[in-house]
């Protein structure tokens, strides 16, 4: 008996026994029974290459086949599209490059990877203005399509693309096929300058233009009217600088102030000296209150009962200014009586005028028949008040007074009558036109004498 084994080469393998043997039994056993003859049959091996791809892109085999006897070297080579790139090998090889030799010696599984082109875009500008991108990303995939607008700023006026495109169309369109930088440029049509004036005065501006160019410097003087100073600038300008320099940039809005320094010009007309009016009548006061800014809207009325020099105490606030007043005369009697007319305009001058002489209240009817026996304040007429109140008080002696108008916190926000008085019953008005900041609520009236202090309620009501 005599054994035979088949024993195949690399790359080959056996495939059966034929002559005096068959079947593909190995190792095979013969008996020796007479002369033999037996042929062993090796066939080589057949291999399958697959490949796959992941991404946009191709594979070419080369020699393309559907199967590869063992020792045969086929080339694989990746070819990307237009807009990708290939990216490597993987399955059962690592190779990097973009042609990949195989030798067939067993199964192949190949997958090359593709990945689409990233590029940038970049936009400058020339002048002033900016450029948008929509939509507005770092990167874009090949074949994003990128709208481009651009945005003069004030005064510019855009004149056209250049860089990687070219025109004036805005916006436009760009297909993004390979990295683009683009450059917007604005053209400076001049800007304007404009002012205004708030009081009396006037701005020269120089040089004095329709319109200025970028970067231009223009100088602006202000200068105030009669009666009037040179507050400051606002706007597109700020501070007191006199003159201004302003650098264009952009078109300019500058706003000038001046303040009115001259007062009201008041003139009281009668009572003017000689004249007798008496207690519980009516005396009727004229004046004259103008103002080159505007004539006051209100003035105010006050009475001395001590001559030119003494109080002057309100006998009306915030009367209309129609240039007359019908006064309800008040006691005490006094023959060296003066009437004062006060007036404000709107930047708070205030001007005055009082009789240039004397005049007289007479009689013995209404406040202050009787004499005065004691200090007293009397009553506040009427409390609660919406409006004028009048506060009656008495004097018994020639005595240092006064008669003020306090918070619930002690603070005075009025004083109605201050300093020596003669004798006699007096009464003052109050309506809080001079505190028109005044909140509505309880106050108290404050009459101090020598030695002692009188305090009355009074509620304001809005």
């Amino acid at each position: 008996v005599v054994q035979l084994t088949a024993t195949p080469s690399t790359g080959w393998h056996f495939v059966g026994w034929s002559g005096d043997a068959g079947g593909s039994a190995n190792p095979l056993s013969v008996t020796m029974d007479g002369n033999k003859n037996i042929t062993a049959t090796f066939a080589v091996n057949t291999y399958t290459l697959t490949v796959s791809v992941v991404g946009s892109g191709a594979i070419t085999k080369n020699p393309s086949q559907p199967t590869y006897t063992h020792g045969t070297v086929v080339q694989l080579t990746a070819s990307a599209p237009t807009g990708w790139h290939f990216v490597g090998w993987s399955g059962d090889t690592t190779w990097s490059g973009g042609q990949l030799n195989l030798t067939m010696d067993r199964n192949w599984n190949i997958t090359a990877t593709f990945a689409i082109n990233t590029y940038t875009l970049s936009a400058s500008v020339v002048g002033s203005g900016a450029v948008t991108k929509s939509p507005n990303q770092a990167s874009y995939n090949h074949g994003t399509v990128v709208q481009l607008t651009a945005t003069p700023a004030a005064g510019w006026q855009f004149t056209g693309w250049s860089g990687d495109t070219s025109g004036t169309a805005n916006p436009i369109s760009m297909t993004m096929d390979r990295n683009k930088s683009v450059t917007a440029t604005f053209y400076s049509s001049g800007f304007t300058l404009s002012y205004t004036v708030v009081g009396r005065g006037a701005v020269s501006v120089s040089p004095d233009q329709e319109s200025y160019a970028n970067g231009t410097l223009v100088i602006l003087t202000a200068s105030p009217g009669a009666g009037y100073q040179f507050v400051g600038w606002s706007g597109d300008a700020n501070g007191t600088a006199n003159p201004l320099t302003m650098t264009m940039n952009g078109d300019k809005s500058v706003t000038v102030t001046f303040a009115d320094l001259t007062a009201p010009a008041v003139h009281v007309a009668s009572p003017n000296g000689g004249e007798v009016v008496s207690v519980g009548g009516v005396a009727h006061l004229s004046w004259t209150a103008t103002d080159g800014a505007g004539d006051p809207a209100t003035v105010d009325i006050l009475l001395s009962r001590g001559g030119s020099g003494g109080i002057f105490q309100a006998i009306a606030t915030g009367v209309p200014n129609t240039g007359s007043y019908d006064w309800s005369v008040t006691g005490p009697p006094s023959t060296a009586a003066y009437i004062k007319v006060e007036a404000r305009d709107q930047a708070g001058n205030l001007g005055s005028d009082k009789s240039d002489i004397s005049f007289t209240i007479s009689g013995t009817t209404g406040v202050g028949d009787a004499p005065v026996a004691e200090f007293a304040l009397s009553r506040v007429s009427p409390n609660p008040t919406r409006g004028r109140a009048l506060v009656e008080y008495s004097v018994p002696v020639a005595a240092r007074v006064k008669l003020s108008v306090v918070d619930l916190q002690g603070r005075i926000v009025d004083v109605l009558a201050e300093g020596v008085l003669p004798p006699g019953r007096y009464q003052s008005a109050w309506d809080g036109h001079r505190n028109q900041g005044l909140n509505a609520g309880l106050y108290f009236l404050r009459y101090e004498v020598p030695g002692r202090t009188f305090t009355r309620r009074l509620v304001v009501a809005r």
